[in-house]
């Protein structure tokens, strides 16, 4: 009988050490970057809509084609509607023109990507670009010495530990501040770099604190004026109130602080124009792939751009990489960017006058919905 039991025993340890090596083994991968995006050699030779739906794990979602080999796949047979919405990078491998999809050039909608749309451009060439405004990002660490952001960016490291340099905290500073895609090209920008753990709120009060502090030694002209906070801190949060506190203590201090909660209450939605469209085109404008029932949208709802941009990369001071969708995240520091261009024309503004002349100026899109106009809006706030 004690055979027995030790038997038993010892072939339960084992199967726990096995189980134990692969789950390890699985953390090990997920963890290596390497490991991030679709997986070529999980492909058929010959790719569908069908067979990319597939792959739409958090990993593979997020970080697509970037970095990976599809030059032996046919991809002919993928939709441009589909492979919009994978993102990529300079260092992907593409097939021969022949195996892309009819009418996909991916260098071409790379370099489109970095073009922030709804004519953006015609109002930097106004010189409206945000100069002379300071604003801010809290968010994950970033590549502070990226090409995007030299001699305009001041960085500074919130709580312990620094985790590593994380691809959403630089696509919200590209998108807000980048002189190549963002919308405040000009604009000078102080970096709060929060660790990528679960637990963000107490970081996230400390990094606005920080920042009220600075703007005590600044002189009037050079304050920063925003903040754009691409996450929110719940009611559940044990430092929910806190937070509410120092959103006030802020707001009495002049400085705004632009969160998730603002897409609740002044109902934005998310939206964007792949590059084989006009992206200066409001009519070529659709809502976002990041809602799954459009119909649940309400058709009062405001569209921000946010899909079918390229923005900073953190593998090298020139990377960059194109993403087929956003989310509320990014839209947050378009919104943000655009009330630094309103300040540059008007300084005096509040920014709820800015929100109210956004909302005001607004246009449609060809499927009937609301969408921004940034050149109605500036042109709107400077007469």
């Amino acid at each position: 009988m004690r055979k027995k039991i030790l038997i038993i025993t010892i072939t339960i340890v084992i199967l726990f050490a096995i189980g134990g090596g692969i789950f390890v083994k699985n953390v090990i991968e997920r963890n290596n970057p390497k490991n991030w995006g679709v997986n070529p050699l999980k492909l058929p030779d010959v790719v569908t809509d069908k067979v990319l739906q597939k792959h739409n794990s958090d990993l593979e979602g997020v970080y697509g084609f970037q970095g990976k080999d599809m030059s032996k796949k046919d991809l002919s047979q993928v939709s441009l509607d589909v492979i919009s919405n994978i993102s990529f990078d300079k260092s992907t491998k593409w097939p021969q023109k022949s195996n892309l999809p009819a009418g996909y050039d991916p260098n071409k909608w790379f370099d489109m990507g970095k073009d922030p749309g709804l004519n953006l451009s015609k109002i930097h060439e106004k010189g409206i670009t945000g100069k002379g405004i300071s604003v801010a990002v809290i968010d994950k660490p970033i590549r502070s010495t990226h090409d995007e952001f030299k001699g305009r960016m001041n960085y500074y490291k919130i709580g312990i530990p620094q985790t590593k340099p994380h691809f959403h905290g630089l696509a919200c500073a590209s998108i807000l501040a980048g002189k190549t895609c963002g919308v405040a090209s000009e604009s000078k920008l102080y970096y709060f770099a929060t660790p990528d753990l679960w637990i963000k709120s107490a970081d996230y009060i400390k990094a606005v604190n920080k920042i009220i502090e600075i703007n005590k030694s600044l002189p009037k002209n050079e304050k920063i004026r925003i903040v754009s906070v691409s996450d929110d801190v719940d009611k559940d949060n044990k430092n929910y109130s806190k937070w509410q506190k120092t959103l006030k203590k802020a707001n009495s201090e002049g400085l705004t602080v632009v969160h998730a909660d603002l897409f609740n209450k002044e109902k934005f939605s998310l939206g964007g124009c792949d590059a084989s469209k006009d992206r200066n085109n409001p009519l070529n404008y659709k809502l976002s792939k990041f809602y799954w029932d459009e119909k649940k949208i309400d058709k009062s709802n405001i569209m921000v751009p946010l899909d079918f941009k390229t923005t900073a990369d953190n593998r090298s001071d020139a990377a960059y990489v194109y993403w087929g969708e956003g989310g509320v995240s990014w839209a947050i520091p378009y919104v943000t960017g655009l009330a630094a261009l309103a300040w540059q024309v008007k300084p005096n503004l509040t920014f709820d006058q800015i929100l109210d002349k956004l909302i005001e100026t607004k246009t449609t899109t060809s499927e009937g919905r609301y969408i921004i106009d940034p050149e109605k809006f500036i042109n709107s706030i400077a007469k």
